[in-house]
């Protein structure tokens, strides 16, 4: 019969004799066959470029299928091309249209492009045919053109069909008896054996054998041809037997499942039944069932009686794991029922997940299910507590842990400490713990002096059960008291000063503060001035100057607290840089209101230059200016805009102003840093985790990090050009600009951080309670 690869149609029946010759008279129209426009209909979202006459309907086949009379699939006969083929590949297709048409073009589709060439006449055509996966191509052939029938046999398999309008019903324990027909397709014979994937449904006779072929009545010369398609009709019909013996009930959908003689599968069939006939049905949860030694739990189990089932039911447990227990439960069952199966476990029982059977029987029918319970091993639920421990460099410290008793641990455990940083050592601690409770231990820890700061992850383990835990141990520097008021700092070379106190006599109108001197958080000097204001300037030697915000008399202390006075030339609205540059220059921002509109000017004034004359090399006119960032050597100032991103960079050996793109203004632009070599190191507010670059001949460069905390910079290390500090949320900051690494060291209550001379940074302190504030100095790293 005609057909394609999707469809077939029977209206024109053709033979195959036994000497090879293939007969098909095309009388009549393919009714049964599915019919498509020739080219594409409006609307259709095809299109069609090319000449086209008529529009008729056709359809299209491909191929022969050979089949015996009793529909035993054998193979397919095609018509392919011997020579005159304009088409790669090409073979002959048979196309019905219900009128005469031509088409000379290509119709394109979303899925797939038509390529026609075509004369065609009302009723049969032959068509040379060609597909490439993506363009079919329909040509009208060649007049000179030759071809040649080619066969094809199916792969040998068995086929097996029966009435599937309705289910094999079972409603007792007799079986079911199905009228069914075996097809031999691809010529296949011999021994089958037939089986279900339904556990406890049976088929009989499980074992069948498949007459042979026969060549009988073929001609010498065809035998090769038709014996791959075969002539004599393959097909069977017998009785099979169907029989269910298992639990399930309901609709159920099985598969017939065919194999040969050597185990082969070589066929299926889909098989639907239904189970009528009284049953139980039980279940229970399942997992998650926990059960601790020397303890009972009620397992629930649901009790389902199916198609009339009334009657005692016993639930039984079955293969239960070592040490565990439980006893029967009999209940009446009708419709519903849900009862309470008591599992014990023996204190010797061992711990683990363990499967057993759990079955419901009665009145000769029964159910069976998988239940799980899991005896955890009593243990301890470590932690370190708040998740964090916090110690001081050089001072002993603890570190407290919590430890729970779970799933009926009691007695004594070790608990030590492990994965511990460098210069850090703790010593075990042995607890008791009653079942069910909690208590918490603190390990003794040892801080050397030379212990890195910042934080770590630690380990804490128990050495009565396999407990462990993490958490992270952060390593404080030594702080030293320095008070309970600071309210000015500044650097001073190795150390800082500190303003520690202030006293206002209101008779005479005389103020005095105190300056502290402290070096790695020791007090090296102090001095008590007159009429210092908030303005502290520091000299290259380490020396602090103090300004009378209202006047110009000032204070200088020496490293060592001596005093001496001098005359300044600032205002009350001048804003002096707080160091001395490298040529003895004090810099300062002066506004000025005494023009129109107010101005700003960048000056300078010489220390010890005998006078009080500055310099001011440049008038910024209406300008907001408003930070100040000296490089460590003093040869390189940048002030920064706080309102735009104007900024300049000032050599001050020469006064020169260049100005420099750092960018934006110092809102913009968080934290802003010199190097001694003049270029400029800057982070935006974004949170990109980059730093800028922007190096003296104007070149920029993006350093990037795998992360950044930093918030503002305090300056370069003055030991490592290639060390910056600064400050974040978690503390100091120690930024590696070669490695491109960041180092947190955890300082708490941080709120100043000046590099100093040696290396390594001062870090001020305060720390408050309701009662009272308390600062302190600390050393990094």
């Amino acid at each position: 019969m005609l057909g394609s690869t999707t469809s077939v149609s029977t209206v024109n029946i053709g033979q195959l004799s036994a000497d090879g010759k293939v007969t098909v008279n095309l009388t009549e129209a393919p009714a049964d066959a599915p019919q498509v426009t020739l080219l594409p209909p409006p609307g259709s979202g095809c299109s069609f470029d090319g000449t086209s006459s008529g529009f008729p309907t056709i359809s299209r086949f491909s191929r022969l299928y050979a089949l015996s009379p009793q529909s035993d699939a054998y193979g397919t006969i095609t018509e392919q091309f011997v020579s005159g083929a304009a088409l790669n590949g090409s073979v002959v297709s048979r196309i019905y249209s219900d009128g005469a048409a031509t088409a000379k073009g290509v119709v394109t589709c979303s899925g797939g492009n038509v390529d026609y060439d075509v004369t065609l006449r009302a009723g049969w055509n032959a068509v040379e045919y060609a597909y490439d996966g993506y363009t079919l191509s329909l040509h009208t052939p060649a007049p000179a053109a030759r071809t040649k029938l080619v066969a094809k046999s199916f792969d040998p398999a068995v086929g097996v069909s029966y009435d599937l309008s309705r289910p094999l019903t079972f409603v007792d324990d007799d079986p079911v008896v199905v009228a069914a027909r075996i097809y031999q397709d691809g010529g296949f014979s011999g021994e089958i054996h037939l089986s279900t994937d339904l556990p406890g449904l049976s088929v009989e006779p499980a074992t069948l054998t498949l007459p042979a072929l026969s060549g009988q009545g073929l001609r010498p010369t065809a035998a090769t041809f038709l014996s791959g398609l075969g002539m004599k009709a393959q097909r069977l019909d017998t009785p099979l037997t169907f029989r269910y013996t298992g639990n399930g009930t309901g609709n159920m959908n099985a598969t017939l499942i065919v194999r040969d003689s050597a185990g082969k599968q070589v066929g299926s069939s889909l098989v639907l039944i239904n189970v009528m006939r009284p049953a139980i049905y039980a279940s229970g949860p399942g997992y998650g069932l926990e059960l601790l030694v020397g303890t009972s739990i009620k397992v629930p189990i649901r009790l389902e009686a199916i198609n009339g089932f009334h009657g005692p039911v016993t639930v039984t447990p079955l293969n239960l794991p070592t040490g565990v227990s439980a006893a029967p439960v009999t209940v009446t069952l009708t419709g519903l029922a849900n009862i309470d199966l008591t599992v014990s476990a023996a204190a010797t029982a061992p711990a683990g997940s363990y499967p057993f059977t759990v079955r419901a029987a009665g009145a000769g029918v029964s159910w069976e299910f998988t239940q799980y319970v899991t005896i955890p091993q009593p243990n301890i639920e470590l932690g370190v507590q708040y998740g964090v421990a916090e110690v001081t460099r050089g001072q002993p410290g603890t570190v407290a842990i919590t430890a729970r008793s779970t799933y009926g641990f009691s007695g004594s455990t070790t608990l030590t400490l492990g994965n511990l940083p460098g210069g850090v050592t703790a010593k075990p601690v042995t607890v008791q713990l009653a079942e069910g409770n909690t208590t918490t231990a603190h390990i003794p820890v040892t801080v050397s002096s030379a212990a890195p700061l910042g934080t770590y992850p630690i380990t804490v383990t128990s050495s009565a059960t396999p407990a462990s835990a993490t958490g992270t141990l952060s390593i404080m520097p030594a702080s030293t008291s320095v008070g309970p008021k600071v309210t000015g700092h500044a650097s001073s070379g190795s150390g800082v000063w500190l303003l520690t106190g202030s006293t206002f006599d209101p008779q005479t109108g005389t103020e005095t503060a105190t300056f502290g001197r402290y070096v790695n958080g020791a007090k090296v000097a102090q001095a008590t001035v007159p009429n210092s204001g908030t303005r502290l300037i520091t000299t290259r030697t380490g020396d602090l100057l103090t300004l009378n915000d209202k006047g110009t008399d000032g204070s200088k202390i020496s490293t060592a607290g001596a005093q001496s006075t001098f005359t300044h030339p600032f205002t009350a609205l001048d804003t002096p840089a707080n160091t001395v540059d490298a040529q003895g220059r004090v810099w300062f921002l002066r506004l000025d209101y005494s023009g129109s509109a107010p101005t700003q000017s960048l000056c300078y004034w010489t220390m010890g230059s005998g006078g009080t004359a500055v310099t001011c090399p440049r008038n910024f006119g209406n300008a907001s200016f408003a930070r100040m960032i000296m490089s460590n050597d003093g040869r390189t100032l940048v002030i920064q805009s706080s309102q735009s991103s104007d900024a300049f960079r000032v050599a001050t050996a020469t006064a020169t102003l260049t100005a420099v793109d750092v960018g934006g203004s110092s809102q913009v632009v968080r934290a802003l840093a010199v190097s001694d070599d003049g270029s400029i190191w800057t982070r935006g507010s974004g949170g990109e985790y980059q730093l800028r670059h922007l190096n003296v001949d104007g070149s920029v460069q993006f350093v990037t990090f795998s992360s950044l905390n930093v918030e503002n910079f305090a300056g370069f290390d003055h030991a490592d050009s290639t060390k910056l500090w600064g400050t974040g949320s978690a503390g100091a900051e120690l930024i590696d600009l070669a490695a491109r690494t960041e180092t947190t060291l955890p300082v708490r209550g941080l709120t100043w951080l000046q590099p100093v001379d040696g290396g390594g940074a001062a870090a001020l302190i305060s720390t408050s309670t309701l009662e009272s504030t308390n600062w302190a100095l600390a050393s990094s790293p």
